[in-house]
């Protein structure tokens, strides 16, 4: 299955088309408002990327790196995220509801306004998060 966005690009629109994304290498990147729903995307890295307001719903981040990733407003929505890597990443008002966080790290994550319901957060690390309702 072939993923299709659009991103500009020193002012210019260009169609980015991904054949896989397993283990991709998205480090730095300006994904914001991407729509990665139901991808599959084990294993990929989004080391400091800008994913504010993406879709990632239904997707398959299981092993994936967040690390220092901006991830406000985002939707994860019973995404799979089992020993997904959120250490230092912003997930401000970001949607994990349902979402399969089985052994996540959020060290040092900003949960503010997270939702978080229904989630299973078994063995999750949430050491020094910032967090509230």
């Amino acid at each position: 299955m072939a993923f299709k966005f659009n991103k500009t690009i020193d002012g210019e629109s260009v169609e980015i088309v991904l054949e896989s994304l397993e283990g991709a290498n998205f480090s730095n990147g300006d994904l914001k408002g991407v729509n990665f729903s139901g991808a599959t995307l084990r294993g990929a890295c989004f080391f400091k990327a800008d994913l504010r307001l993406a879709n990632l719903s239904n997707a398959n981040l299981s092993n994936a790196d967040f690390s220092c990733a901006d991830l406000k407003e985002a939707d994860l929505f019973q995404a799979n995220l089992t020993n997904a890597n959120f250490t230092t990443a912003n997930l401000k008002r970001a949607n994990l509801f349902d979402a399969d966080l089985t052994g996540a790290d959020f060290e040092g994550a900003n949960l503010t306004k997270t939702d978080l319901r229904w989630a299973n957060l078994t063995n999750a690390d949430f050491t020094n998060v910032k967090y509230s309702k």
